[in-house]
């Protein structure tokens, strides 16, 4: 991975070039950034470069005996792990050298990736996705060892907090003295879910959204749109350039419709609908349903948008732009910001596995219940 094939974060990648050029590398890095902004490629071109054998000022060369074993994801000094979980093939305590082949698809297919990509690569059903303490182990094992060909081991942790608290502890001790040589990079979306022991053992690099005209930039080269179209997608897009790709395909939200049905039996005060839906979502994974919950408080604060700053200011279109046009006067000032109390509630005690029927049937019936005080 090049530093060039990732839009913006200029002053990011600035940085980590200054730092490999100058030795100043850090042993433990946790690269920090909300989903499609660009962590978990900075993270690997960062890794590439290190171990260049070539290094140009602003990238890595791209042809050395190095590079093209990353480009492959390849490189025996260059380790993953990414959460996983059982499947009808891989059973027992599964970790990331199961998925190995998978994994190296799914990156190159596309570096942004998010966790539900990654699930569909999987194809898990509806189990949860973790990193769990037979990793860890893994870890310390791969990284006891000397490196084979390059100077650097490096190893990249991909959703570090979907690491269990077991596993978190045991790398305490290795992320605090490392081997010599060992660099950990760590790459997460969520740092309050990290143990607060990890986070002080590493460098913070937070990454932020990425800007407008540099996306739109992007956007226009790579895929050879009008730089009208490009500008118009990099402002939707909200500095997340896996948005940016949904929104060049016109994918709408797989959330989108069983959102907009739930909303309509909530108005609508639908019990024995909503009895339905929640039999059937209920049986989703939790990763499915909390992929939901957070789609849901995304199009809640695009309603509230919509009703105090203008469709101008509303990142979605075609359906889901309809839908907040129709459903956004019912999301009050007062009602809004409850909703979105309750979604991350759910949110939360979907994390400690509540019971799913009791949990979405009692968010039904209070969101119900809020939009029947909006509609008086």
């Amino acid at each position: 991975m090049l530093f060039g094939q990732i839009p913006g974060q200029t002053e990011i990648k600035q940085h980590l070039i200054s730092t490999a050029q100058s030795g100043r590398i850090s042993h433990a890095r946790l690269f920090f950034g909300v989903e499609g902004v660009g962590a978990l490629p900075l993270a690997v071109a960062y890794a590439q470069y290190i171990n260049c054998e070539n290094k140009q000022p602003t990238d890595s060369c791209g042809q050395c005996s190095s590079c093209l074993k990353f480009e492959k994801l390849a490189h025996p000094d260059l380790h993953f792990v990414v959460p996983v979980a059982t499947t009808k093939k891989i059973t027992g305590k599964p970790t990331t050298d199961d998925f190995i082949t998978e994994w190296r698809e799914a990156f190159t297919t596309n570096p942004f990736l998010s966790l539900d990509d990654w699930l569909d690569k999987l194809d898990i059903e509806n189990k949860q996705v973790a990193i769990n303490v037979e990793e860890s182990q893994n870890i310390i094992k791969k990284l006891s060892l000397r490196a084979y060909e390059s100077e650097y081991k490096i190893m990249v942790v991909w959703m570090i907090e979907k690491m269990n608290a077991a596993a978190s502890n045991k790398l305490l001790k290795i992320l605090e003295e490392p081997p010599d040589k060992t660099l950990f990079i760590l790459v997460c979306e969520n740092s309050d879910s990290i143990l607060p022991t990890i986070i002080s053992r590493t460098q913070l690099l937070k990454i932020k959204p990425i800007e407008g005209a540099e996306m739109a930039q992007y956007l226009e080269f790579l895929h050879n749109i009008p730089a009208a179209q490009a500008k118009n997608i990099a402002f939707l897009a909200g500095g997340s350039y896996r948005e940016a790709q949904r929104l060049l395909n016109q994918e709408t939200d797989a959330n989108f419709p069983v959102f907009r049905q739930w909303m309509r039996d909530c108005y609508g005060n639908k019990v024995q609908s909503l009895y339905t839906w929640v039999e059937g979502f209920a049986k989703e994974g939790r990763e499915a349903q909390k992929s939901f919950l957070i789609y849901a408080l995304g199009v809640i604060r695009e309603c509230i948008m919509y009703n105090y700053l203008g469709e101008d200011k509303v990142k979605l279109t075609g359906e889901e732009l309809t839908f907040v046009k129709q459903f956004g006067p019912f999301v009050t000032n007062s009602i809004g910001p409850r909703i979105i109390a309750e979604l991350n509630r759910a949110c939360e005690h979907v994390e400690r596995n509540a019971n799913p029927k009791v949990l979405f049937l009692d968010i039904s019936l209070t969101v119900s219940d809020l939009l029947k005080q909006a509609s008086k």
